[in-house]
């Protein structure tokens, strides 16, 4: 026996799920743009406070900042030094907090590219980072399948 489902309810259950869904992808959109600009911002040069300025102009006196963004409430330039794609971020106060400058992969340490290796089977490295905190610490990035993932020098994953 099949159920015979005249044509007006037809049209209404189609139109109730097309409404439904619309609904559902409008709001996923509003999320996603929110998460999107709340992430990292840029800015322009003449945005970016004296102190932030200044800092960047004592560590990096030779480089200009190809392009600023704020992220977090912290001030970050994107750079070349050397060749290799360098990035600082500052505080609204002056503070150095961090520099990222990018590395080839074979660069890394041994102790990392065995971890990786280990851990991600199969997969490849596709860039590489060196990152030195304002107290001089040091940890690695290393971008597998589009997530970065975060080593010490001895090859264990830190956030």
């Amino acid at each position: 026996m099949t159920w015979q489902i005249e044509k007006p309810m037809k049209m209404f259950i189609y139109l109730y799920l097309i409404q439904h869904t619309m609904k559902k992808l409008f709001v996923l959109s509003i999320c996603l743009l929110f998460i999107q600009t709340s992430y990292s911002q840029k800015v322009n040069e003449a945005e970016v406070p004296q102190a932030v300025s200044d800092k960047f102009r004592s560590l990096f006196k030779n480089s200009k900042p190809e392009k600023w963004t704020k992220e977090k409430g912290n001030y970050e330039a994107q750079f070349m030094v050397g060749g290799s794609e360098t990035s600082v971020v500052i505080d609204p106060a002056g503070n150095h907090l961090e520099t990222e400058t990018g590395i080839p992969v074979g660069a890394l340490p041994k102790a990392i590219l065995e971890a990786c290796e280990k851990k991600f089977p199969g997969k490849k490295i596709k860039e590489a980072s060196k990152i030195v905190d304002d107290k001089g610490a040091v940890k690695y990035e290393a971008q597998i399948d589009g997530k970065d993932h975060y080593f010490d020098e001895s090859g264990v994953q830190v956030k």
